[in-house]
């Protein structure tokens, strides 16, 4: 070949490879790219299901009204379900690859803190839908969410109970992970100030199925009331050893309003009291039943908290970025000046540790197979 055909070739292949790259350049400045990282496998995958059909929602919501300042969102999905390694993981692909400024999750407290020191370093933005540890409220200035603290429901919760149950003496049995142990030693801290016994505080690994050993030494002991703390399908297993070894306590648990506990712990479950943030989007304002009914005309089920928790976070991103551009720093001060706006869970804002602004706290039971309402408290 001619040193004039070398030449021409050369200039054919820089020729292609500057399209390639122009389009390229192109096709991601139309886009705006979310990341998110929930559990779509293993224990808890239930939960992760509600946040990508939330996310979902929200995401063809926007699109179809022009998207962000013209830009359409693409949401990039990672899974958690292997526990704390695969989050950061996940971390890692959505920020090296995908090259992302936000994320939407991870739904779990591990999760979240495994995280936190690497978003802080990156200025990548991290707001959860579901994490509750308290341990989040100082995680660093990139860190948010859109559910209350464990703080916030465990508080009101154990002024409930102990204003309505005549209880002297607790007991606790939960998991190892970050969020049961934040929930069990509020708790504690709260029935030891109010001059109440704790009597003792067993713990299980996670993938345990067999807690009879805890729940022998909690039952001579013979506590008024029994906290039990853990994933569905481990509060499922919990209480229906309780209820075969003739446990007489008043049963207390974490957030369980997931229709999953009904398959593992079958008609066990009736009894039991559990805090959650407040959403009843079946008797709620105006958004949550346009939320609701779009759950359900696309999913065939109701919708769940994190469902709406998730799609909240989505809008929030979607205000500041409108407002200040699809830069970290701009995203940041964004969202901790946002003002209030309603949202499928309810009213969005955050203080200046990232967390929800005056939560509704709501107490609730399970009674004949079904979720019901106790009580609502405003933070």
């Amino acid at each position: 070949m001619s040193k004039k055909n070398i030449s021409w070739v050369v200039v054919i292949i820089v020729t292609i490879i500057l399209i390639v790259y122009f389009f390229q350049t192109d096709s991601n400045d139309d886009t705006i790219k979310i990341g998110v990282i929930a559990p779509t496998s293993g224990p808890i995958a239930s939960f992760g299901k509600y946040i990508v059909n939330g996310l979902s929602i929200g995401k063809d919501e926007i699109n179809l009204e022009g998207g962000i300042n013209g830009r359409s969102i693409e949401l990039i999905f990672e899974d958690e379900g292997g526990g704390v390694n695969a989050a950061v993981t996940s971390f890692r692909k959505l920020v090296d690859l995908d090259k992302v400024k936000v994320i939407i999750g991870p739904a779990t407290s591990n999760g979240v803190m495994a995280l936190a020191p690497l978003a802080n370093k990156e200025k990548i933005i991290i707001i959860s839908p579901s994490a509750t540890t308290d341990n989040i409220t100082s995680a660093g200035d990139y860190i948010f969410r859109t559910r209350a603290s464990t703080s916030d429901e465990v508080k009101v919760f154990i002024n409930y109970i102990l204003e309505n149950y005549e209880l002297k003496s607790f007991a606790a049995l939960r998991s190892s992970a970050d969020y049961a142990v934040s929930f069990i030693q509020i708790s504690k801290d709260e029935i030891i100030k109010k001059k109440c016994e704790f009597l003792t505080e067993e713990s299980f690994p996670p993938n345990t199925v067999d807690y009879r050993t805890q729940l022998t030494l909690i039952k001579k002991m013979n506590p008024d009331g029994l906290f039990i703390v853990g994933v569905p399908i481990e509060l499922g297993n919990m209480m229906k050893q309780i209820k075969q070894l003739g446990i007489n306590a008043k049963i207390f648990s974490n957030q369980i309003d997931n229709p999953e506990i009904f398959e593992f712990a079958g008609d066990a479950a009736n009894g039991i009291i559990f805090p959650t943030t407040f959403y009843d989007p079946l008797n709620g304002y105006s958004i949550q039943r346009k939320f609701e009914e779009a759950y359900e005309n696309k999913f065939g089920n109701n919708s769940h908290l994190f469902a709406a928790n998730a799609y909240d976070a989505l809008f929030a991103v979607k205000r500041v970025i409108e407002k200040n551009g699809y830069e970290s720093e701009e995203i940041k001060n964004g969202l901790y000046a946002m003002s209030p706006f309603q949202g499928a869970s309810g009213k969005i804002s955050f203080d200046k540790n990232g967390d929800l602004i005056s939560p509704i706290i709501a107490i609730k039971t399970i009674k004949q197979g079904k979720f019901e309402f106790i009580k609502e408290v405003t933070k």
